[in-house]
Parts: C-alpha cells; structure tokens; sequence
C-alpha cells in the first residue's frame, strides 16, 4: 500500500519550521527518523494534507553541557546519544538506555525528538525524561517556553503541545553528585519494545542515608507512573536490603492497581518484583548489575 497523496516540504531553519507550521496548523505532520510515522503513512492510518521534513535543520542536532545541565537537540538520533561521551559524562543511564533501543538501524534514524512527542509507554526516551525531569523546549508563532515533560506526557501517545509548537531541544538538569541512576528491562523477545522497563534515580544524603529516591515503571498500556512522594517517609534511611524490600513492596502495590490483576498482569508484577530489587540494589551500589550507574 502507498501513501495517500500529500505535499512534501522540506527544510532547512527552525523559523521555517515554525513559520510553516503556524500557517499549516493540524493539516502537517512531521517527518524526523520516521520510525512511526512512515509506517503509519503507508498503512494509510495517517492522512496528512503535508508532511515537513526537518532532517536538514542543523540548529535541531546538537549535544551540548550547559551550567544547569544537558541540552540535546530534538533531531539528535538515537545512537549519537548512545555514542556521546558527553552523555556518558553527565547522565550515564541516558547513554546505556539509547544504546538499547531496537537495533542498530532504528537507533541511527530515530529521533530523541519524535519518541518524547509520540510518547509510547514502552519506549526509552519518554521513562527517561520522566525519571530525570527533563523539560522541553518549544517553539511557536508565539515565541519560546519551556515546560516540564511530567506535564506534557498526559497519557499513552499523547503529548499535549499547544498548537503550532514544536520541539526544538530536550534539557535535562544537572544531577547531583550523590546521584545513581539505574535501570532494568524485560523483553519477550530480543529487539522488541520492552514489556517492563523499572528506573530507579536514588540521591544520598552526606551519612548515606537516603536524600531522594525517583522511581518509573512503564508496563502496560499505561502513562509509566512517577513515584517520588510515597517514600518521603523514608528520608534519611539506609538503603539496605530492608529499606529496598520495603520499596520493592510499595511500587509492585501501586503498579498492581494500574495493570490489573489478571494472568498477565500478575506475570508482569512477579517479573517486576525481581528487577526492582535488582534496580534498587544496583541504585544503592550493593552491585554493578543494571543498565546504568
């Protein structure tokens, strides 16, 4: 099957981007890696009236450190970030988790861009923005703002952007130094989207205690939850095997609530059960094993 018929724009400036699509408003869709959409527009499940392709906008591609953090162009592809030594440097989970996705051929044409704003609950990128509190920055007709990707991401391929905004980059803030990040994945088979992805960002505090713990879960067709507030109580607690048990026993709880509990919800739950535990000891540097550090 072909696509339906559309006009094809193809560009070179983030003004032209912006301008083009304020004046094309819902009618044009973009075109990054493609990596859904082309599938989409060759099924004929997408019928656009223009597709802008904005592969050429060199000011969109661009990993570069900044006093409060990292600052990645939305048209950065998937392995330059798994490549990057500047990402290594910064967010060492961010590098292991793009080095991850599918295969190499879809890492070489996917966008950091294109996967925040689709959104999918099981992809890489939207756990790790979530986990690390990254915010997008977005222009329009009307100018520039930022806002954080907790906002945005409402709901399973939903990211709610005003109208006429596009994403030009993706900030991460600087971590602090007593951070670990870790993350662990489960796939049914090998190359496909995860069926569970845990992350775990842990900060100490200066006796080893725990300062701050962020945990995300994507399994299921759900938004993946963020869950920070429901461990404030145990601030200033060890992590040891009895702190993680306790954690471990608290998200597998809340996740029970959004996957159900039928068979497979319950075989997502045991797996997840295993792979927290493995996250937060990893988290806690009891071990080296897990996605990141």
């Amino acid at each position: 099957m072909k696509p339906a018929p559309f006009s094809y724009h193809r560009l070179q400036t983030v003004a032209e981007l912006v301008g083009l699509k304020a004046r094309l408003g819902d009618a044009a869709v973009i075109l990054a890696g493609g990596q859904s959409l082309v599938p989409m527009l060759t099924l004929r499940l997408s019928r656009p009236e223009h597709v802008i392709d904005v592969n050429d906008i060199v000011e969109m591609d661009h990993i570069l450190p900044e006093q409060d953090g990292l600052r990645i162009g939305a048209l950065v592809r998937h392995q330059h970030v798994a490549e990057s030594a500047v990402v290594a440097t910064h967010l060492p989970l961010l590098r292991r988790m793009a080095g991850g996705i599918g295969n190499y051929a879809v890492r070489q044409r996917g966008t950091i861009g294109g996967s925040l704003v689709l959104a999918d609950p099981a992809a890489h990128m939207p756990l790790a923005a979530l986990l690390f509190d990254a915010r997008l920055v977005l222009r329009s007709a009307r100018g520039v703002r930022t806002a954080a990707y907790r906002d945005l991401y409402r709901s399973p391929l939903n990211c709610a952007l005003d109208a006429g905004e596009v994403v030009v980059s993706v900030c991460f803030p600087r971590q602090p130094e007593a951070m670990r990040a870790v993350a662990e994945m489960f796939h049914v088979t090998a190359g496909s989207f995860p069926a569970l992805i845990c992350a775990v960002r842990l900060v100490a505090d200066a006796q080893g205690g725990l300062a701050g713990l962020t945990i995300v879960v994507a399994a299921g067709a759900v938004r993946p939850p963020v869950m920070e507030g429901m461990f404030d109580d145990l601030r200033g607690v060890r992590p040891d095997a009895a702190l993680r048990g306790e954690v471990v026993r608290r998200v597998v709880a809340h996740m029970g609530g959004l996957i159900g509990q039928d068979a497979a919800g319950r075989y997502l739950l045991s797996v997840l059960e295993g792979r927290m535990a493995m996250c937060l000891a990893g988290a806690a540097g009891d071990t080296k094993e897990g996605a990141g550090a």
